[in-house]
């Protein structure tokens, strides 16, 4: 686990008339310390096809079924390498300084003395 990496993980079902808005804003982040995880449930839009042709900086994850939000997302968290994770919706498109945004609040945070 790296200590300043975000993973980000963007669950996927049939929905690959949303990726490239959200993928692209993903690519856009100023935050440098970022992996994406996408991780499909069994789609059959041709979103994977897409995903790997268009976006080479994303970790594919390809499920043999839909195990809808909770098991995609918990089939994904295997794959992250960050000490803070996103789940993030494929039709979400996320402002271009929002995971440096993330990193200083939990520089803030753990500045705080614990309560024990």
């Amino acid at each position: 686990m790296k200590s300043d990496l975000v993973s980000v993980i963007v669950l996927n079902w049939n929905g690959k008339r949303f990726l490239k808005d959200c993928l692209d804003a993903l690519s856009h982040q100023t935050y440098q310390a970022l992996e994406v995880i996408f991780v499909d449930n069994d789609s059959s839009d041709g979103s994977v096809d897409f995903v790997v042709e268009h976006f080479p900086f994303v970790r594919v994850v390809t499920l043999d079924r839909n195990y809808g939000f909770a098991g995609g997302n918990s089939k994904g968290l295997g794959f992250c390498h960050g000490e803070f994770v996103v789940l993030l919706n494929n039709d979400t498109r996320v402002e271009d300084r929002k995971s440096t945004r993330l990193n200083s609040s939990h520089t803030d945070i753990s500045r705080m003395p614990s309560s024990a």
